[in-house]
């Protein structure tokens, strides 16, 4: 059953390069600002914004490795392979196309091919998927300890300070701190 779940993700929910999208709904942070501000008609909450989600995608990494092990457990590990070969498809493409080496951070990308600058805590799951090289740790954590980005009163927020829309209130996930991701 969650193999048949994560194939029909796969084959619902991504765009021709194979990477996924979702909605402020469907990842649960549904009034973070990641969909582009020049482009009115996006909903927050129910429009995927014709972009790559970070976090979605890396959970579909996440996902696609822990059916692999389960499979090896079992015993049926050549029943995977196609999930083998999109974890590892993803990571590249995480690596390649959602790292922001000036940032030194993974960002959601808009259908125009630039990243959308937004830093949240979805970015994080690149840690519990293990899609980060070990020469970019120290520079993606340290933004878990500077005051200007997530380094808060209450951590971890779900925005980063250093974004426009953010909210030291919490806002809901406009730097609210939720249990669930941290």
């Amino acid at each position: 059953m969650l193999r048949a779940y994560h194939q029909w993700l796969r084959a619902f929910r991504t765009w021709p390069d194979g990477s996924y999208f979702s909605s402020g709904w469907g990842c649960g942070m549904d009034n973070q600002p990641r969909l582009r501000r020049d482009l009115p008609y996006y909903n927050h909450a129910h429009s995927h914004g014709w972009m790559t989600w970070v976090d979605t995608t890396l959970q579909q990494v996440l996902s696609a490795r822990l059916l692999v092990r389960m499979a090896q457990e079992l015993g049926s590990a050549d029943d995977v392979a196609d999930m083998r070969e999109e974890a590892e498809r993803l990571s590249r493409l995480v690596n390649a196309e959602l790292w922001d080496e000036t940032a030194g951070f993974y960002f959601d990308r808009w259908n125009d091919g630039r990243r959308n600058g937004v830093k949240t805590i979805g970015a994080y799951w690149a840690l519990i998927a293990g899609v980060l090289p070990s020469e970019r740790l120290d520079r993606f954590v340290a933004h878990l300890d500077d005051p200007r980005t997530f380094n808060r009163p209450h951590r971890v927020p779900s925005l980063a300070a250093d974004t426009l829309e953010y909210d030291p209130k919490g806002g809901y996930w406009r730097g609210g701190v939720w249990a669930n991701p941290n």
